[in-house]
C-alpha cells in the first residue's frame, strides 16, 4: 500500500518552535486525517542539558527513540503536564495521534495501551517491533512513508472508520457548541458517549473538551503574544475569565499571563542554543 508522496505534503507551518532539536513535523495522508494529527521528528546533538514542558491535549504518542537512554519504542498519552529532559545525541520520531486515534487504529483500549509498557524490552503490539528496526536508519521523508503505509494498514486490519469521537473532536473545540446538543444531534446518549470516550481516549468527553479549548489558547498565545487575554479565552470558547484562568492554571501550572511571558523567553533561550551550537560546529 502506498502512502502519500513526501515532495507534495503539507507541513504544518505557524510557529517555529524547538529548533534547537531540530523539530520537524508534517500532516498525515488525508486516509489517516480522523485519526492521526502529525508525524514529527527531533534530531539534533545539545552540548548541554534542556527541558521542554509537554502538556496533556486529549492526543497520545507513538515514540521512537533512537538514541540515548530511552532508546526504544514507547507509548504516550500525558494526562497531566510533565517535564522532558534533553541531552547530547536526539534522534528521535513520533506518531501523534488525535483523541481515540490510537485506539482505533492499534486495536486496543486507552486502558490497555497505557498499562502495558511499550518499549524494546517489551513490546505489546508485535508489528511495532519490525516496525522500530525499518525506522532506525531512514531519513525523515522515509520514516514517515515507512510509519504511513503501516498505519494504512492498520486501519484494513482494525477495519477503522471515523466514528463519534472522530465527530465530537472537531465539535468540541468550537465555542459555541454545547455538549449535550452535539450528543443530541448524534442520537447518542451521554452515558453511551461517557463510556466510548473512556474507552477509546482515557477521559470523559467534558474533560476532552477543556483540554482542547485550552491547546487551542496555547496556541493563540504563541501565535498572538500582544493578543489581550480576554481575546484569547473568547477565542477557545471561554466567555468567563476567571474560568479560563482557572482552567489554564490546573492543566498547564501558569496562568495564561505567565505562560506567555515564559514563552517569550523560552523562544529567545531556543535561538541562543541554536546559535551557540552553529557557532560550536564552524
Amino acid at each position: 500500500m502506498q502512502g502519500m508522496k513526501t515532495d507534495a505534503r503539507q507541513s504544518i507551518e505557524g510557529i517555529q518552535e524547538l529548533l534547537h532539536l531540530g523539530f520537524r513535523r508534517v500532516l498525515p495522508n488525508p486516509r489517516l486525517a480522523p485519526w492521526v494529527e502529525c508525524f514529527w521528528s527531533a534530531k539534533s546533538f545539545l552540548a548541554r542539558g534542556y527541558q521542554e514542558r509537554l502538556y496533556p491535549d486529549g492526543g497520545s504518542s507513538l515514540l521512537f527513540h533512537f538514541k540515548g537512554t530511552e532508546q526504544g519504542c514507547w507509548f504516550n498519552a500525558l494526562q497531566t503536564f510533565i517535564p522532558a529532559s534533553f541531552e547530547g545525541k536526539i534522534d528521535s520520531f513520533g506518531i501523534r495521534f488525535k483523541p481515540g486515534g490510537a485506539s482505533a487504529l492499534l486495536g486496543l483500549a486507552m486502558n490497555d495501551l497505557t498499562l502495558h509498557v511499550v518499549n524494546g524490552q517489551e513490546l505489546t503490539l508485535q508489528t511495532v517491533a519490525p516496525l522500530y528496526q525499518e525506522l532506525a536508519h531512514g531519513s525523515f521523508q522515509q520514516r514517515v512513508r515507512l510509519a504511513e503505509n503501516w498505519l494504512l494498514q492498520q486501519c484494513l486490519v482494525q477495519d477503522a472508520v471515523p466514528g463519534p469521537v472522530q465527530y465530537l473532536n472537531n465539535k468540541l473545540v468550537m465555542s459555541d457548541v454545547v455538549l449535550t446538543d452535539a450528543l443530541k444531534d448524534m442520537g447518542l446518549a451521554r452515558r453511551r458517549a461517557e463510556r466510548l470516550f473512556r474507552q477509546q481516549v482515557g477521559m470523559a468527553p467534558n474533560q476532552l473538551k477543556m483540554l482542547l479549548r485550552i491547546k487551542k489558547a496555547r496556541y493563540q498565545l504563541k501565535l498572538n503574544p500582544d493578543q489581550l487575554l480576554v481575546d484569547t479565552a473568547l477565542h477557545s470558547g471561554y466567555f468567563d475569565q476567571a474560568h479560563f484562568n482557572h482552567h489554564f492554571r490546573n492543566i498547564t501550572g501558569y496562568t495564561p499571563g505567565e505562560y506567555k511571558r515564559k514563552q517569550q523567553l523560552r523562544l529567545a533561550n531556543q535561538q541562543m542554543i541554536v546559535d551557540s551550537s552553529q557557532s560550536a560546529s564552524k
